[in-house]
């Protein structure tokens, strides 16, 4: 509640406090200062307009202050994973945020836009390239591949093939969690480029994966789907439930 509170404040102040326009005024959508998209990481509030990355410091709730102003191409969609920052648009820029999360560093270009999935640990970045470019299509073959951070070969795949409809993924240690149209699919992904399925779990539609501990949690619409992730032997995936938001 306390982050959700720093946020709005911030957001007012993005909003209003800075603009020289009357107090009612309301940036619109495609303007330059138009705020599309919001990440945070630790004390670090990442907003994102059409040309600009502004990043405020949350150090002192009361009072946010911004940090920076970067001119990097605006993006619907700012995500946060481990210690990187993923700006995606027609296609998906990662920078680094472990040394100076006031100053973003370049790491790698990815080939994904903002209408794509993507998961990523440390070292590589899993994505699905859905074949429609509308984002809510439904597809019959999207594109799978595998990225190196470290060593990232002028953007190219490491791996790479077609999934059929993969519409989610995420990440639990070596294991790769993909949802399809009416599966759920754990890859073994210890060799990234000799992946390997392990496990697959019928009848789970999701949009959205999210792993916390060992839980699972698969979204579809308003149904959640809760499993239990066995960390000694991942075949052992159980439901524990099953309820409506």
């Amino acid at each position: 509640m306390k982050n959700t509170l720093f946020t709005f404040s911030v957001i007012l102040c993005i909003l209003g406090c800075t603009s020289t326009e009357p107090d009612e005024y309301v940036p619109m959508a495609g303007s330059e200062d138009y705020i599309y998209t919001f990440a945070l990481h630790n004390d670090y509030l990442y907003a994102s307009s059409v040309s600009k990355l502004n990043i405020y410091s949350l150090s002192d709730p009361e009072n946010p202050v911004k940090v920076k102003e970067a001119d990097l191409y605006g993006s619907r969609n700012l995500s946060i994973m481990g210690n990187d920052l993923y700006i995606s648009r027609s296609a998906t820029t990662v920078y680094s945020l472990a040394t100076m999360p006031e100053n973003p560093a370049y790491k790698s270009n990815v080939n994904v836009s903002e209408c794509d999935v993507i998961a990523s640990n440390e070292t590589h970045a899993y994505t699905v390239t859905k074949a429609n470019t509308i984002c809510s299509a439904t597809v019959q073959n999207d594109h799978f591949a595998i990225f190196d951070l470290i060593n990232p070969p002028h953007g190219i795949p490491i791996q790479h093939g077609q999934m059929g409809e993969i519409n989610a993924l995420a990440l639990y240690g070596n294991y790769l969690f993909a949802s399809g149209k009416d599966s759920l699919t754990i890859y073994d992904i210890t060799n990234p480029v000799a992946m390997h399925a392990v496990k697959t779990v019928n009848n789970v539609m999701a949009d959205q994966l999210i792993i916390r501990g060992n839980t699972l949690l698969a979204f579809s619409n308003s149904q959640v789907k809760q499993f239990s992730i066995d960390p000694a032997n991942i075949q052992n995936i159980s439901l524990i439930s099953t309820y409506t938001l």
